[in-house]
């Protein structure tokens, strides 16, 4: 109970994403030191009940194509695919026809999308109990994001530009908690 540590690790697949992409290890550690545990600390400050510094490091992995609340995201963009329009008037001759048209081009090098998350932070409890609380600071950094392309392509591709994962955006800050 004095010193802590913790790994785990993750190995997740998506259909979603080519065979070459398909498959992400996704690991974290986390490390905890109880310095109330410490004789050095124990026969010092015995209104120290508890004192707990903790740091974590992890990697998440995101499958963005599965989330259906976005028009952007979609299944399988890894594949060539085509739809049957209506929609077409050939010869001039001002009768719609149905053809085969290219969707968005294949994006072949899809990944997941990862984010970087690390935590340092202490917990403490004073006199008897009686006061306790904890300090985290957070740094998040989320990188491969899935988005549309800002470029474009010439109308006469007849088809659209793949998402492709080149966003990178992060967060930080910091919480407080005290309790009597």
């Amino acid at each position: 109970g004095k010193y802590l540590f913790e790994v785990s690790s993750r190995y997740d697949g998506s259909v979603n994403f080519p065979s070459e992409t398909r498959w992400g290890f996704f690991p974290s550690a986390s490390l905890g030191w109880r310095v109330s545990e410490e004789s050095f600390l124990k026969d010092n400050l015995p209104f120290v009940n508890n004192l707990k510094l903790r740091v974590s490091h992890g990697l998440l992995g995101y499958d963005p194509t599965s989330d259906p609340k976005s028009s952007i995201y979609g299944t399988y963009q890894y594949l060539a695919t085509y739809s049957v329009r209506s929609s077409y008037i050939y010869d001039n001759s001002n009768v719609l026809s149905s053809g085969i048209r290219a969707d968005a081009l294949p994006n072949t090098s899809i990944t997941w999308e990862k984010m970087y998350t690390t935590n340092a932070g202490f917990d403490f409890t004073l006199w008897n109990n009686m006061l306790e609380g904890s300090f985290d600071y957070f740094y998040r950094k989320r990188t491969d994001v899935l988005g549309a392309r800002t470029s474009s392509i010439p109308d006469i591709v007849g088809a659209n530009m793949p998402n492709v994962n080149y966003a990178a955006y992060d967060n930080r800050g910091w919480e407080v908690s005290l309790n009597h």
